[in-house]
C-alpha cells in the first residue's frame, strides 16, 4: 500500500503519526468524592413539588461522567426552569446554578454527611456569581440536598438581595424512573 505515497511524503506522514500518537489524551484519574460519588446515583427522573406547585427534575451524567446535570423543570412556569452543573475541581464538589435570575452562582460543597443507607445531607456555600446586575441583585447563596434515602431528597435554595437572605426555596422530591 505504500508504494502508491510518493517518497517525499513518507516522512510527513511519520511525523502526523507520531504527533497524532503523542496528542492523544486521557484524563488523569479522579480522585474519590463520596459528594460527588452520592449526586450520580441520582441520574434518572423525579417528580415532586415546590410548596403548591408541581416539579420536575432530571439528573442526567455529562462530559464523560465527569459532571452532573440537574433540570429543575416547573411544569406550570416553563420560564423559570432552570440548570445546575455539578463537578469536580480536585477534592472538592463545585455547582454551576444556570438561574432564572439570569446570573449564575458557583458554589463549592462545605460539608456532607452521608450514610450506606443513601441518607445524608449535603451543603453547598457560595463562592460568586456572574451576570449579577449589580451590588443588590438576587441570586442563590447558598444549598442543600437531604436524602432521606435513595429513592427520596429535599433540597432547599436560599436567595440573597443585597446582604439579606430570603426565605429557603424548598423541593421534596421522589424518584420517577
Amino acid at each position: 500500500m505504500l508504494r502508491f505515497i510518493p517518497r517525499a511524503a513518507l516522512p510527513a506522514l511519520v511525523l502526523t503519526s507520531v504527533l497524532a500518537g503523542s496528542m492523544e489524551h486521557t484524563a488523569p484519574p479522579s480522585a474519590p468524592n463520596a459528594a460527588y460519588d452520592r449526586i450520580s446515583h441520582l441520574a434518572g427522573t423525579w417528580k415532586g413539588t415546590s410548596g403548591p406547585m408541581p416539579v420536575e427534575v432530571v439528573w442526567t451524567p455529562i462530559s464523560g461522567g465527569t459532571a452532573m446535570m440537574e433540570e429543575l423543570r416547573f411544569p406550570q412556569m416553563p420560564a423559570h426552569n432552570m440548570v445546575t452543573v455539578f463537578y469536580r475541581v480536585g477534592s472538592s464538589l463545585m455547582l454551576t446554578h444556570y438561574c432564572a435570575e439570569n446570573n449564575q452562582p458557583r458554589m463549592k460543597a462545605s460539608s456532607f454527611k452521608g450514610s450506606s443507607d443513601g441518607a445524608g445531607t449535603l451543603s453547598f456555600d457560595f463562592v460568586d456569581v456572574t451576570n449579577a446586575a449589580g451590588p443588590d441583585a438576587t441570586y442563590m447563596h447558598h444549598a442543600s440536598y437531604e436524602f432521606a434515602g435513595p429513592d427520596k431528597y429535599t433540597t432547599r435554595w436560599t436567595a440573597r438581595t443585597g446582604k439579606k437572605d430570603g426565605e429557603p426555596i424548598v423541593i421534596t422530591l421522589e424518584r420517577a424512573s
